[in-house]
């Protein structure tokens, strides 16, 4: 570290100096602990900052220091964040916070399957398409501004031909080729986080702050924008020619092969066996516990009757 940094890390002023050492005293074991996860925290992140931007690191004059009542970030732990939402990958506004992160505050893009605008639309039955709705695609298909010919039942229950439907949308051509990968985008079936989840289905905690975490999330959304913006084309396409999705859908349709058909129904079936075995299994427990609240009275009429004997 040179003389220019080891000032810049060092001009913490008196009054603010006084302010940190306050805050310490007393200092039972659990504060003493948020203290030092905090110090770790913040050495992370400024080390993150230096290792993805180094000469923003080294031409900043940000203090690295928390400013006296503040709970959030320091500047230049701000100054990192925002570096690293443009160029990393998505995340919340944290210097808008005014607490602190559990994490790693990363910011999912699901496409919508409400519809807020006209522009949410395309995704909405291209989702109903892939799976995403379940059965309820005819719903999302009448919401369309032009008549769309039926799908068939098998398509969103995983009955395509994929690879019929890759070979019949290259043929097709244009933006037409785009529609095996705004399918699994819309329907959230990529296997990529940032894509598979929205706001109100996104982890159940955020990820901890460190340098193998960021670069796996790095790589993930490197993968998600090139799926992302074939799937944008596609839908202000459809949105601008809404007839177009009734070629959509006929590729879809025409992407059905016996093979496909006789799997997809397969698996339903399974899955119907399946809720049927819960269903028997959870039929039988509700009978074990009427026998055995059965029992239990005729236990209390036997006390009953013996009591009254007694008695």
């Amino acid at each position: 570290m040179d003389t220019a940094e080891a000032r810049r890390f060092a001009a913490l002023r008196v009054d603010a100096s006084l302010e940190v050492i306050q805050a310490l005293v007393p200092l039972n074991v659990g504060r003493a602990l948020k203290h030092l996860n905090l110090a770790h925290e913040r050495l992370v992140l400024l080390n993150l900052y230096q290792h993805y931007f180094p000469k923003q690191f080294a031409r900043s004059t940000a203090s690295p220091y928390l400013a006296p009542g503040n709970n959030g970030y320091s500047e230049a732990e701000g100054e990192f964040l925002q570096l690293a939402g443009r160029h990393l990958f998505p995340m919340a506004e944290a210097m808008d916070a005014d607490e602190r992160f559990d994490g790693i505050p990363i910011d999912p893009v699901g496409v919508p399957y409400e519809v807020q605008d006209d522009g949410d639309l395309p995704y909405v039955v291209l989702g109903a398409c892939g799976g995403g709705l379940a059965d309820a695609w005819p719903e999302a298909f009448a919401q369309w501004p032009t008549d769309l010919p039926g799908l068939d039942p098998v398509v969103p229950r995983g009955g395509l031909d994929t690879a019929k439907l890759e070979v019949l949308c290259n043929k097709r051509g244009g933006l037409f080729r785009n529609v095996p990968i705004a399918l699994k985008v819309c329907a959230r079936d990529t296997g990529n986080w940032f894509i598979d989840t929205d706001d109100e289905n996104g982890m159940d905690e955020m990820p901890p702050w460190s340098l193998g975490m960021v670069e796996t999330l790095r790589v993930e959304w490197a993968q998600a924008d090139p799926l992302l913006t074939a799937t944008s084309d596609l839908a202000k396409y459809l949105q601008a020619e809404p007839e177009a999705m009734i070629e959509v859908v006929n590729l879809l349709n025409a992407a059905v092969t016996p093979e496909s058909r006789r799997l997809a129904l397969r698996a339903r079936g399974a899955v119907r066996a399946a809720d049927d075995e819960v269903s028997d299994n959870d039929d039988a427990e509700d009978g074990d516990d009427t026998e055995d609240s059965d029992d239990a009275e005729d236990g209390d009429d036997v006390e009953d009757e013996d009591g009254g004997e007694a008695g």
